[in-house]
């Protein structure tokens, strides 16, 4: 008897890579974005490459594991020219649902990316889309999941809002799970569910799973299979552990706490992707891999003494090298390769009121010692939020002129201040307590705008113009420009893939990135289909 069938479909929104040059920025006004559609000024297809997105692979191998379906992760799936007919292929009579994995498939650039609209730009876009969808898989029930559905789900159950539930929803969304869905996606398929669980409205249920990191949420090991197309020398994803025990008052992620993958687990995973697929190297998905000495201490327990050695890339705190500055020599003894440093501003005031308080000056030195320490052996990135709260614009000035004095960052990026008036899961203090911080205005339409007490929106947008042209020719850092984000830090892992060398990686994220770069991440991601077609072709001859 052949198994039932669940189809995956995962990606990571792509300015180039979704849609084409429409999507290019909110920088863009309407003029000068069909300006470039007309002129074709951009070359296409120089799509992201980012490593894989966990979470997908986290509930397939979930779902493999405590259940008898069969599970399907075709990712990159907007990159394909021919989409349909590919997915038409992996449709079987027993292909019961397709799921999409939604967190970084929104486009953030769009100005009304509240409609629904996905990686699409009009509403409209997006329903004949899922209309076709439907064509070439019937029978096939839509699930949804990730960090829209969170903001939708708090949207109309929480907040009660009256609006209607967005029209592609209605007609073509049949579950939308809230929360993480490691646990709830096995009771939805097992029919192990508990009523109060199940919300619904305008005819799409929602399944909800409310515990987060430190209250109740799981972790659990990842095990890839020989259906996930995993690439010679590719380098993985994974999860050491889930939340974050800091507030900072931006983030809309789960900062309720920490849960941390057992040690055992941990060691086994390693060990069996090892051995399987011949996989050293890895981006760490934690939010914050440094968050305590003990952590650190565990991993290094582990990662040391593997029969083999690993490089690793993560996100870390630079304050957290004040408090524990032995943290650096560990991190580097078990294979960082790569540090995500979010410094988010040097305006003491303003980090105060986010949540990051460690003197400005004092972070300046730590960037420092990690260079004079690490070499260049560690690729560097900072980020910084323009528009924070209390920030001002000559205090943005003196950050972009440190910035440009430096010479340890490798890469530093920007993102513009983001808040909203409909909150999300986990809180962000900034969008649920607005007057207590200042912001006095949040609108939608006719696009996206925000204004607090020191700065809004328009003037985030004209300083962050003013530090690209800063550091546009500076001798050590590349100021990422916020329309090439596809090239940030979470390109390293996929040119290490590529089988590049951590200086060469690291060279070639530091500059203009070249046309043959582009062409083998075509080709990686041209050969992953292949593979992954090949594999679903197997098993299905095998059933």
């Amino acid at each position: 008897m052949k198994s039932s069938r669940i189809i995956i479909l995962s990606d990571i929104y792509d300015v180039r890579g979704t849609g084409g040059l429409k999507f290019r920025s909110h920088f863009l006004n309407d003029d000068e974005r069909d300006h470039m559609i007309r002129t074709g000024s951009e070359p296409s297809h120089r799509y992201n490459f980012w490593s894989r997105y966990m979470g997908p692979y986290v509930v397939a191998s979930n779902v493999r594991e405590h259940t008898d379906y069969e599970v399907v992760v075709l990712d990159y799936f907007t990159k394909l020219d021919n989409f349909f007919d590919y997915f038409e292929c992996f449709v079987t009579p027993e292909t019961e649902y397709v799921a999409l994995s939604l967190t970084f498939l929104n486009n953030p650039f769009n100005p009304i990316q509240g409609d629904f609209n996905l990686w699409h730009w009009t509403h409209e876009e997006c329903c004949a889309w899922f209309e076709e969808l439907k064509r070439r898989a019937p029978k096939a029930k839509i699930l949804i999941g990730g960090a829209m559905v969170d903001t939708i789900f708090k949207q109309h159950f929480l907040m009660k809002s009256k609006r209607d539930i967005p029209y592609a929803m209605q007609k073509y969304v049949d579950y939308a799970f809230h929360g993480y869905s490691e646990r709830t996606i096995i009771d939805f398929l097992n029919n192990n569910l508990l009523p109060e669980q199940i919300y619904e409205k305008q005819g799409v249920k929602f399944i909800d799973e409310p515990a987060l990191a430190g209250k109740g949420a799981i972790i659990t090991d990842t095990k890839w299979n020989s259906q996930d197309a995993v690439q010679n020398g590719e380098w993985l994803p994974i999860e050491m552990s889930k939340g974050c025990r800091f507030g900072c008052k931006f983030c809309f992620y789960d900062h309720s706490g920490t849960i941390i993958k057992d040690k055992d687990v941990l060691r086994k995973e390693l060990i069996y992707n090892y051995e399987k697929f011949g996989v050293t190297g890895y981006h760490f998905t934690d939010d914050t891999i440094n968050d305590s000495m003990k952590k650190i201490d565990d991993l290094h327990e582990v990662i040391t003494n593997l029969p083999f050695d690993i490089e690793w890339v993560s996100y870390a705190r630079p304050d957290m090298f004040h408090k524990y500055p032995q943290m650096l020599d560990r991190m580097l003894e078990m294979g960082c390769r790569g540090m995500f440093l979010g410094v988010e501003t040097l305006n003491h005031t303003a980090a105060k009121i986010a949540g990051k308080g460690l003197h400005p000056d004092k972070i300046k030195g730590i960037l420092e010692w990690i260079r004079a320490t690490a070499g260049e052996d560690i690729f560097m990135l900072t980020s910084f939020i323009i528009g924070l709260v209390g920030e001002t614009e000559e205090s943005l000035m003196d950050t972009v002129g440190w910035l440009k004095e430096q010479r340890v960052i490798d890469k530093a990026q920007y993102e513009l201040l983001f808040v909203t008036d409909s909150g999300g899961r986990t809180k962000n203090d900034f969008s649920d307590n607005k007057d207590k911080f200042g912001i006095r205005e949040i609108r939608w339409d006719p696009e996206y705008y925000w204004r607090h007490d020191t700065m809004d929106l328009t003037q985030a947008k004209e300083i962050a113009l003013k530090w690209e042209q800063t550091m546009s020719n500076h001798p050590y850092t590349q100021m990422e420009s916020h329309l090439d984000y596809n090239v940030s830090f979470w390109a390293y892992p996929r040119l290490r893939s590529f089988g590049m060398g951590h200086k060469e990686a690291k060279d070639t994220l530091c500059g203009l990135i070249p046309d043959e770069v582009y062409r083998k991440n075509m080709n990686w991601i041209k050969d992953y289909h292949k593979c992954l077609a090949r594999s679903s072709h197997t098993l299905a001859i095998a059933e």
